[in-house]
């Protein structure tokens, strides 16, 4: 039962939880082998005298040895006495002897029984009773907390436990070559705050904050480009501040949306692009290396709707819930060095100097009319008659979740990770949190694999309360406030750069973001799976680490299952060990109390009397009389000098005088 419950059984005995979970499991142990050395020992005793008593009647001893053979069948004692007090003839001592080292080594085993059993112990996670008590779940954070989070520039202390319903991802095949989507990723947000709770649970019923983490992305179009580089100019020469340039323009979605599910709610709108100003990471490496700096830079309805609702009309995402409203994050990617892109704005553009004292400048150049090209889910705009290009994609997703009753279930624990140094790669090691938030999808990386639970069911409500987790996007490293009638103004984005440390940017995201976003990029080659595993952490982040200032608090009943850590037998060698012992010691016990039934009839074991009577004997009593003041060894001598017509100084046993009726012992 013990490894049956280390592998995941939830349902055990009455008896068996009130052992286990009163630590009562290794004392069990230990006072049953104490018991167990007592019985033993007790009937070794018995194995004894039954022994002592076919020896000295049917075997025969020598006399030196006589005395106390005959009273080994009066008192309990080891084998090891018997072993040592008689020297066989030849033909019957391997049986006597292969039997009393057998129970010598038994005896002497019995007394290591507790250490055997207890070597089958270890520390393993099981699970406690089912616990009925209420739950907080925490929803919607005042606007007013989340403009102190510091999502993106700061690395969770651990990676979340959630629980996640078994997806299946497009068919990457059958999708057009414009657009990716992860599919439906329904995720729940475990109501624990504490790791240890988060990591311990094996089965939950009750309410819990579901997401769908799906992520679409998308080729756009991108139109009246302008491209700007920061940096000083000293000398009659430019150099730029950090490896960034900035590009606003705008983007539309003009392509046949029919078998996408995309809604494209422009055709009766007033907006039918919108505009963007973000930064870009510059990077030497090629266009279609996968490990190269990208940036995101996100546009929230939520949030980004100052004065005026830009935003709300853009494409949504479909088969999504209704009420939730979705936010288009737009990547981007260059190809190109730092020096060559100043060269080609110095040519192409026109410098500003902002500052004499500083000698801050800005380059500036007009890419409107700069040749475009698609590429994949990636609409690229090339500097003229060069290989530089900036590219860029739109993803689209859902920073919402929904309050519903859930059903969770796990068969192990599942520890949360964090971020670790690898030396012998120089680099984050992200592996277990990559998996964590990525599975290819077959059977090899199952939920319990991964160190999450599996999302089995959810009761959809009437009438839903909806939790906006909306900080992963508007929460973006950003200098200014974006505006309607401030094009200028930047929109919220970062860097995510591969370089272990961060990069060289002015919105910089924390490495730990970076480091998960590259893995899983460089892993699946795929924007739409790399962006949600790092949103997913982002929103975990907000749900968590905030609870205190939560606008809306419930506390609902629910039902779940931890495991707990207890020392329990995990294998059967030590308890095989000493079952082994058992059968061998009964096969003993048994063979001598047969034979002693069979061919005994002077042996009442444990009268002393009797054993003592025995002994004397005509034969006998000439060595009696004078070894009242001798002791064993003068005695042994003694006997080994005299000689009498019956083999005295050979062997001796107890039989019958025929004539006194008496049973006494004498030479054969």
């Amino acid at each position: 039962m013990s490894i049956r419950a280390r592998d995941g059984e939830v349902a055990h005995s009455q008896l068996w939880n009130r052992i286990v979970f009163s630590n009562w499991a290794s004392r069990a142990v230990t006072i049953t082998a104490a018991l167990l050395r007592v019985c033993l020992a007790l009937q070794m005793g018995v194995f004894t005298a039954m022994t002592a008593s076919l020896m000295i009647e049917r075997a025969g001893v020598s006399l030196h040895s006589a005395p106390l053979i005959s009273m080994l069948r009066a008192v309990s004692t080891s084998p090891y006495s018997l072993l040592t007090a008689f020297v066989m003839p030849r033909q019957n001592r391997p049986t006597y002897i292969l039997a009393l080292v057998t129970s010598v080594a038994l005896t002497i085993g019995f007394q290591f029984a507790s250490t055997a059993l207890l070597s089958d112990f270890d520390v393993v996670n099981v699970t406690s009773a089912r616990t009925v008590a209420d739950v907080s779940v925490f929803a919607n954070p005042a606007v007013r907390n989340r403009d102190g989070l510091k999502l993106w520039n700061s690395q969770p202390l651990t990676y979340f436990r959630f629980a996640e319903h078994p997806r299946t991802p497009p068919d990457a095949e059958q999708l057009p070559d414009n657009y990716e989507d992860t599919g439906h990723i329904l995720r729940a947000l475990l109501p624990f705050e504490t790791e240890a709770s988060r990591s311990r649970l094996r089965r939950y019923e009750g309410p819990a904050a579901v997401l769908d983490s799906r992520l679409a992305c998308v080729r756009p179009n991108i139109t009246d480009s302008v491209f700007t580089i920061l940096g000083v100019y000293v000398g009659g020469s430019g150099h730029s501040s950090s490896k960034e340039l900035f590009v606003r323009g705008n983007f539309e979605f003009s392509d046949d949306y029919d078998s996408l599910p995309i809604n494209n709610r422009t055709a009766s709108q007033t907006f039918n692009s919108w505009p963007f100003n973000c930064v870009v990471p510059i990077d030497s490496s090629q266009g279609g290396a996968l490990d190269t700096s990208m940036s995101i830079c996100s546009l929230n309805p939520d949030d980004l709707t100052d004065m005026g609702p830009v935003y709300s009309y853009t494409s949504s995402l479909s088969n999504t819930n209704a009420s939730s409203s979705t936010t288009i994050f737009l990547a981007f990617k260059s190809v190109g060095a730092t020096h060559q892109w100043m060269e080609v704005l110095s040519r192409l553009g026109n410098q500003t100097d902002l500052d004499a004292v500083s000698h801050s400048a800005q380059w500036e150049a007009d890419g409107g009319d700069w040749p475009t090209s698609a590429d994949g889910i990636w609409s690229r705009v090339h500097v003229p008659d060069k290989d530089y290009s900036i590219s860029v994609s739109a993803c689209f997703t859902v920073l919402r979740g929904t309050l519903l009753n859930v059903s969770l279930s796990s068969d192990k624990n599942g520890p949360e990770p964090s971020l670790h140094w690898d030396n012998s790669t120089a680099r984050f090691n992200t592996d277990l949190i990559r998996s964590r938030y990525w599975s290819p999808g077959n059977q090899n990386h199952t939920m319990d694999s991964r160190g999450i639970l599996t999302l089995n069911s959810w009761e959809d409500a009437e009438d839903p309360v909806r939790m906006r987790l909306p900080a992963s996007a508007s929460r973006l490293p950003s200098i200014d406030k974006y505006m309607l009638f401030e094009p200028s103004k930047f929109l919220p984005c970062g860097t995510l750069g591969t370089e272990p440390s961060g990069t060289d940017s002015s919105r910089a995201l924390h490495y730990a973001h970076s480091a998960l976003f590259h893995d899983v990029m460089n892993t699946t080659g795929s924007l739409a799976e790399a962006l949600q595993a790092v949103l997913m952490v982002t929103q975990q982040m907000e749900y968590y680490e905030h609870p205190p200032q939560a606008r809306e608090v419930w506390r609902s009943p629910a039902s779940y299952v931890m495991a707990e850590e207890k020392v329990l037998p995990v294998q059967w060698l030590g308890f095989s060990v000493v079952v082994g012992m058992i059968a061998i010691h009964f096969l003993l016990l048994i063979t001598a109390a047969v034979l002693f039934l069979m061919f005994t009839k002077a042996s009442w074991i444990g009268n002393v009397w009797m054993s003592l009577g025995q002994v004397v004997s005509a034969e006998t009593e000439d060595i009696i009389q004078k070894s009242t003041c001798k002791d064993d060894s003068e005695v042994k001598r003694m006997t080994k000098m005299r000689k009498t017509p019956g083999g005295l100084r050979e062997r001796m046993k107890v039989r019958k005088n025929e004539m006194n009726e008496r049973y006494e012992i004498g030479s054969f």
